[in-house]
């Protein structure tokens, strides 16, 4: 009798690794299309549209006028940047964030892209949009 356990412990033990093993990929291969199908629905509304609805501070039509000055900012600044959309959109609004947090400094999104494009000549290289950002937080906070 000890000797049938010493061979079904094991096998038990087996089965039962194996088992948590293939619910454990399951799991992982459902989470992986409900994230890609997560990512689809949230990236439905381009960069400029979200940006306007964080400074408008709800809801808006997408084809609301203020949404296309958006767009205009972010196309002035891409040929001066080596930054992607997402990105300019993300650094403008942190921007916004720390001015405001720290510095008791309230600016909308849109003229902080406004002043990041008139802070960059036309015809010059490409600049991250980090170190403007920076300097223009920087010339906005001393005093």
């Amino acid at each position: 009798m000890k000797n049938s356990y010493k061979v079904i412990i094991p096998i038990v033990t087996f089965l039962v690794l194996f088992s948590f093993v293939l619910a454990c990929t399951d799991t992982t291969s459902s989470n992986q299309n409900t994230s890609s199908n997560q990512s689809t629905s949230t990236d439905e509304y381009t960069i400029e549209y979200k940006l306007a609805v964080i400074d408008e501070g709800g809801y808006l039509d997408e084809d609301a006028p203020i949404v296309s000055q958006y767009r205009t900012a972010i196309n002035n600044l891409k040929p001066k940047v080596n930054n992607t959309e997402t990105e300019i959109g993300d650094i403008a609004v942190r921007a916004t964030e720390i001015l405001r947090d720290d510095h008791g400094i309230n600016l909308t999104i849109l003229k902080i892209l406004k002043d990041f494009d008139a802070s960059i000549p036309d015809g010059t290289e490409k600049f991250d949009l980090v170190e403007i950002a920076a300097a223009y937080m920087t010339l906005l906070t001393s005093e």
